[in-house]
C-alpha cells in the first residue's frame, strides 16, 4: 500500500529562482521546474554559484579511491554485495531479514530531478523538510520509475487519460517527475539485502535560503497544465518555455559551401549578438557514412580563436555510422539525412560555423540557422561540444577497466549531454558476453576527489538497463542504431541533461569505465561530450588526426558459444541448410563466417543435430530490417513457440540489424531433426516475394 501526504509547508526567503529568470525574487515551484524540462533556452545561463546536482546510487561501496583496491568493483545492486550500497543502515534486518537503509540524505534545499531503477523490490519511504510523515510510503520500484503515475493517482487524477504528460516524465526506466525541498530530503528503503536494488536519485541542492516551495500532492492538481503542456512538448520532441513570451522573431540565415578535399570553407555567418534556436545540416557526398566521420565542423562564437564545437559533423548529430534517423528534444535526424540540433547557441556577438573536408574529393553541405535577439548577461554561456575517440581498444573487465576520459573542463558552466558511437567486435552472440558497458560513469565537480555522480553501469547511465539491443528514442535519450546480434556491431547512445544539467562552478572532469563482459580486441569507442561553458574557460582539447577519422570496419568473425550461449551447438545457416530449400548464400563480413543464408520461398529447411535427448532452447539469428518478414518454424510437426505465438515477425525502420530469436524450450530426441520454415512472407498476408535471412541457428540445453 502507498501512502501520499498533502498539505502545503512554507518556502524560506528567496534570493533567485531555477529558472531561466534565476534574479528574479519567485520561489522555486513544483511547476518552474516541470517548466524547465522542455525549456532549452534556460540552459544557456549559469544558475549561480553553490548549486549542485549530486546523484546517490547503488555503486559498488569498495570503489573508495580512484585508481585503488576496488575502483572497478561491480557489486551495484546485485544483492549481497560486500558492503551494503547505501549512505547507511537505519535498522538491520531482523529475523525476516528486512532491513531499513538510507538511500539519500540532503540537508539543505532542493529537488529530486531523477530516479531510475532496473529492478528493486521492497519499500521506499520519502520525507522532507524533516515531517515524521513520508510524502511517499510504497513499492520502490513505483517511486523510481513510475512516481509521475503514482502521484497523478494519488491527487485523483488519471494517469492514463493523458498518456503524452506521463511518457514525458516516465522515460523508459528513468523517471523525471521533480520533488522540490526547503530544508531537506531523506529516503529510507526498506527490504532484504540478498535482494536486487538497483536505484539512483539524482537530486539539484541550492545555497541556504534559497526559497523553495515543497512538494505536496496538493502541487499536482496545482500544477496540472505545466505538467500537461510540458508533457505535449516533450512527447513532440520540441523545445519550448511554459506560460512565457517568444523572445524576438526569429529569422534564418542559409549556407551552403562544396567543399575539396583538404580544404575549410565557412558555412555560417553571424555578425551581430543573437542566438542559434535551431541548426540543421544536410550532407551530400559520393560515400555519406565517411563523409559524416571525416568532415569536421567548428564553430567560432565572439571571435574566439579556440572553436567552441570541434566535432566530425555527423557525431555531433548524432549519425554514426551514416545517417540513423531519430527524434529527441535537443536532437533529431531524419530518414532523408536532415540533421537538426535544438541547443540553443546564444552569442554576444558574432557566431562562424566552418566545415574541414579531411576524407573524399568533394563534399556539399548545406545548412539552415534559425535564430534571433539575445540579451547577453553575465550569466551567459557559449554551447561547446568536443569530440574524441579511441580505434583499436582492448576491452576488458574486472581489474582490467579503464576510465575514458570524456572531458576535463575548467571554469564556470553547465554539463548537458553525452552520446557514445561503439564498434564492438565481439564473437558472442548474447548481449550476456558481448556487452560493452558494464562500467560506470564517475563525474568529478569542483575538484572533489572523489565522484559526487558514480553510477552503476553504462546503460544505466543512459537510461535503460540489462544491455538492451531495441532500438529505442525519448525526449533524453535514444539508442538509435544497435546492429547485433544484441550488443555486437555498431551501437549509439545518447543522453541529454535537462532537468539535470550538471553545473560547476570551477571545473568537471567525467569519465566512463570501459568494463567488458569478454575481453575483446579492436573494439572503437567515440564519444561527445556537450556543455555550457562562460568565456574563459577551457578544456583538454585532443586533437583530431587524420587516423581517427574512419569509421572503424566490422571486423570478419565467427560467432562463439559463450556467454548467453555457453555449451550451445551452433549451426551456421549456409552450411545446414537443406540443400532441397529455396536459399542464396550472401557473402558480407557482417555475418558470421562472411554468409548469410536467405531463403526466398514461402518455405525452406535447415539440418541441426543433438548429440542427447533432452530439452532445447531453439534460437535463430537472423536479419530484421526495413521489409518486413514472417515466419513459422516446426521441428518434426512440433510448431516452434514464442510464448503463445508459433508466428515470428521482424521489421526494423531504416537500416539492417542482426536479432536473436528464442524460441520456447522442446523436447528432442538425440539425433539429427530438420527445422522447418514455413510462411515466409512480410506480414500475415502470405505474400511470397519475401525472404528471410538466417545467419545461423544454435541449440541450447536447458536444465
Amino acid at each position: 500500500m502507498m501512502r501520499l501526504m498533502g498539505g502545503t509547508l512554507a518556502a524560506v526567503s528567496c534570493l533567485f529562482s531555477g529558472t531561466s529568470r534565476a534574479h528574479e525574487p519567485s520561489p522555486i515551484t513544483t511547476g518552474s521546474l516541470i517548466a524547465e524540462m522542455a525549456d532549452l533556452e534556460s540552459l544557456t545561463r549559469h544558475p549561480g554559484p553553490g548549486i549542485r546536482v549530486v546523484q546517490f546510487s547503488s555503486y559498488d561501496r569498495r570503489s573508495s579511491i580512484p585508481g585503488g583496491p576496488d575502483w572497478f568493483g561491480n557489486a551495484d545492486g546485485f544483492g549481497n554485495e560486500p558492503i551494503p550500497g547505501f549512505e547507511a543502515v537505519v535498522k538491520a534486518p531482523g529475523a525476516d531479514g528486512i532491513g531499513e537503509y538510507l538511500i539519500c540524505d540532503i540537508q539543505q534545499p532542493g529537488a529530486i530531478v531523477r530516479t531510475w531503477t532496473a529492478a528493486i523490490e521492497g519499500t521506499i519511504r520519502v520525507y522532507l523538510d524533516g515531517s515524521t510523515m513520508p510524502i511517499y510510503d510504497g513499492s520502490a520500484f513505483d517511486f523510481l520509475m513510475h512516481k509521475a503515475s503514482a502521484f497523478v493517482k494519488a491527487a485523483g487524477l488519471d494517469p492514463k487519460a493523458e498518456p503524452d504528460r506521463i511518457a514525458g516524465f516516465e522515460q523508459r526506466y528513468s523517471d523525471y517527475y521533480p520533488i522540490p525541498f526547503a530544508k531537506s530530503c531523506r529516503i529510507v528503503w526498506i527490504g532484504k539485502l540478498n535482494t536486487v536494488h538497483f536505484y539512483h536519485v539524482q537530486a539539484r541542492t541550492y545555497p541556504a535560503g534559497t526559497p523553495i516551495t515543497t512538494f505536496t500532492t496538493d502541487e499536482v492538481n496545482t500544477w496540472h497544465m505545466t505538467a500537461v503542456d510540458t508533457g505535449k512538448l516533450l512527447a513532440s520532441h520540441r523545445a519550448g518555455r511554459i506560460g512565457t513570451e517568444t523572445l524576438g522573431i526569429a529569422h534564418q540565415q542559409l549556407g551552403e559551401v562544396e567543399v575539396a578535399q583538404g580544404q575549410t570553407g565557412e558555412l555560417l555567418k553571424l555578425n551581430s549578438a543573437g542566438q542559434i534556436r535551431e541548426l540543421q545540416i544536410r550532407v551530400a557526398a559520393p560515400d555519406v557514412p565517411a563523409a559524416l566521420r571525416g568532415a569536421v565542423l567548428r564553430a567560432y562564437f565572439d571571435g574566439n580563436q579556440t572553436p567552441q564545437i570541434v566535432s566530425p559533423i555527423g557525431d555531433l548529430f548524432g549519425a554514426s555510422p551514416g545517417i540513423v534517423p531519430y527524434d529527441t528534444l535537443p536532437m533529431s535526424i531524419a530518414a532523408d539525412g536532415t540533421m537538426t540540433c535544438r541547443f540553443v547557441m546564444p552569442f554576444a556577438k558574432s557566431a562562424v560555423f566552418t566545415v574541414e573536408n579531411r576524407t573524399q574529393p568533394s563534399i556539399k553541405i548545406e545548412a539552415t540557422a534559425t535564430h534571433d535577439s539575445y540579451t547577453w548577461d553575465d550569466r551567459s554561456m557559449h554551447f561547446h561540444a568536443r569530440w574524441r575517440v579511441d580505434h583499436d581498444l582492448l576491452a576488458r573487465g574486472g581489474k582490467d577497466a579503464v576510465d575514458l576520459p570524456f572531458l576535463t573542463a575548467h571554469g564556470q558552466g553547465l554539463y548537458v549531454g553525452t552520446a557514445v558511437y561503439i564498434m564492438n567486435p565481439c564473437p558472442v552472440p548474447t548481449a550476456g558476453g558481448n556487452w560493452w558497458g558494464e562500467g560506470d560513469e564517475k563525474i568529478f565537480v569542483d575538484g572533489e576527489p572523489r565522484p559526487s555522480i558514480f553510477g552503476t553501469g553504462s546503460e544505466d547511465y543512459f537510461n535503460y538497463a540489462w544491455s538492451e539491443s531495441d532500438i529505442f528514442q525519448y525526449p533524453y535519450f535514444s539508442q538509435p542504431i544497435c546492429t547485433g546480434p544484441e550488443t555486437r556491431g555498431y551501437i549509439t547512445n545518447n543522453r541529454w541533461h535537462i532537468l539535470d544539467a550538471i553545473p560547476f562552478d570551477r571545473s568537471i572532469v567525467f569519465n566512463m569505465e570501459l568494463f567488458a563482459h569478454t575481453p575483446t580486441p579492436h573494439m572503437s569507442y567515440a564519444r561527445l561530450a556537450y556543455w555550457y561553458a562562460k568565456p574563459g574557460s577551457h578544456n583538454d582539447e585532443p586533437g583530431i588526426n587524420d587516423a581517427d577519422l574512419r569509421v572503424a570496419p566490422l571486423l570478419p568473425w565467427t560467432v562463439r558459444a559463450a556467454g548467453g550461449a555457453t555449451g550451445a551447438s551452433i549451426f551456421e545457416a549456409e552450411d545446414a541448410r537443406d540443400p532441397a530449400s529455396k536459399a542464396d548464400v550472401i557473402s558480407d563480413v557482417r555475418y558470421s563466417a562472411g554468409k548469410l543464408a536467405r531463403f526466398t520461398g514461402p518455405s525452406g529447411a535447415i539440418r541441426i543435430r543433438t548429440d542427447k535427448a533432452g530439452k532445447y532452447q531453439v534460437v535463430f539469428t537472423c536479419t530484421s530490417g526495413p521489409r518486413p518478414v514472417a515466419f513459422s518454424a516446426s521441428i518434426g510437426g512440433t510448431p516452434l513457440m514464442h510464448g503463445d505465438k508459433n508466428r515470428f515477425e521482424l521489421s526494423t525502420p531504416h537500416f539492417e540489424r542482426i536479432v536473436n530469436v528464442r524460441c520456447t524450450p522442446i523436447e528432442l530426441s538425440a539425433g539429427e531433426h530438420t527445422l522447418q520454415l514455413d510462411g515466409i512472407s512480410h506480414d500475415s498476408s502470405g505474400a511470397t516475394d519475401a525472404w528471410l535471412g538466417v545467419d545461423f541457428v544454435w541449440l541450447r540445453p536447458v536444465k
